[in-house]
């Protein structure tokens, strides 16, 4: 009897809809940040294509290090830019970079082609556009 009881009762309880509102929280952002980070490779992938004065480039060297370089002039199939004097060790680091003073006098250029290839080797970690 007292087990029918607790049985009826447990059939009448519910789980309220705000537990759920966690699990839904979590989907959701995980939703937001796989579509920010494919948003963000379409955006890189264009700058690339069509390079402004101003643009920083953020770009990963060979031996592991994270610098960048700001665009000074554009030519029909060129880019000349001035190379950050300082290197980081992550990537998240290289906004810290982007400062006037970091410019100074080594001057850099590639063609585009040098420019597209260097983003099809995922050197271009990320381009920010003023």
């Amino acid at each position: 009897m007292v087990v029918e009881k607790l049985a009826l009762e447990n059939n009448n309880l519910k789980n309220p809809i705000w537990s759920y509102f966690g699990s839904f929280l979590v989907t959701l952002s995980i939703g937001f940040g796989i579509y920010n980070y494919f948003q963000s490779n379409n955006e890189t992938e264009k700058y690339v294509q069509s390079p402004r004065i101003n643009d920083v480039y953020g770009i990963k060297d060979a031996n592991g290090f994270y610098y960048t370089f700001r665009i000074d002039k554009i030519s029909n199939d060129s880019i000349y830019a001035t190379e950050n004097d300082y290197k980081v060790g992550m990537s998240y680091e290289i906004e810290d970079l982007n400062k006037i003073e970091n410019y100074t006098n080594n001057k850099i250029s590639y063609s585009k082609k040098e420019l597209e290839n260097l983003y099809k080797e995922d050197k271009i970690t990320s381009i920010i556009r003023n």
